[in-house]
């Protein structure tokens, strides 16, 4: 079961429970607090880790990081932290580097290539916060996904990412010239639909085909 905060699911997701391998218990100060044992391990080649729950994340970087809010993040050092907090609907495999499902449990692609189709897992749920009935945090829905990619396509000083997804998506450049303006269409961006509690679909633009994708996501990574 996957905890998240309720705000950050802006295309990554935050994870509550961060996993740290190898902890030494030994070198944490002494009113850290208790540890505790999360169940499994992680596989790295042919060496197995334990997972801890909890503990102290250390990553060496000689530069600061300039944002951990999602949709500003354009940086590397940022997005190297931010993979450590945020999930998204889908991962690459480290080792064959292919698309697998993550928050998502499973996606189907159209024949034309134009629309993505996510069924949700059943087991993500919101941190307990006082946003929720009674301060107890809820499971993960569809209509959390569109209010994230809503955003993502929307005017905001902060966001930084918006040219990524509104020439692609179908609506998402209406949508964000519109709150430019300052309107927000209550219904968001036209290709971004939520079909039942689990599932969203999002649909491209005419002409966008997954090879397209590929070269725009080569030429942002440059």
């Amino acid at each position: 079961m996957k905890f998240i905060k309720p705000f950050n699911l802006i295309i990554f997701v935050f994870v509550l429970a961060a996993c740290n391998s190898g902890l030494d218990k030994n070198f944490l100060p002494k009113d850290f607090g208790e540890i505790k044992d999360a169940k499994g391990y992680y596989q790295e080649g042919d060496k197995k880790y334990k997972i801890f729950r909890g503990g102290v994340f250390r990553t060496n970087e000689i530069n600061s990081f300039k944002s951990l809010f999602p949709i500003a993040i354009n940086h590397a050092v940022s997005s190297r932290i931010a993979l450590q907090v945020y999930q998204g609907l889908v991962k690459l495999n480290q080792r064959t580097l292919k698309v697998e499902p993550l928050l998502a449990k499973e996606y189907k692609v159209s024949d034309d290539g134009t629309i993505y189709t996510f069924t949700l897992n059943d087991s993500v749920f919101f941190h307990d916060d006082s946003c929720f009935v009674n301060g107890k945090g809820r499971i993960l829905n569809a209509n959390d996904i569109k209010f994230c990619y809503d955003m993502l396509c929307s005017y905001n000083e902060n966001n930084t990412t918006y040219s990524y997804l509104t020439e692609i998506i179908l609506g998402a450049k209406e949508h964000y010239s519109a709150t430019l303006k300052g309107e927000f269409p209550s219904s968001g961006v036209e290709g971004i639909r939520v079909i039942d509690d689990k599932t969203i679909e999002i649909e491209l633009v005419s002409g966008v085909t997954k090879d397209r994708l590929v070269k725009r996501i080569q030429y942002i990574k440059k």
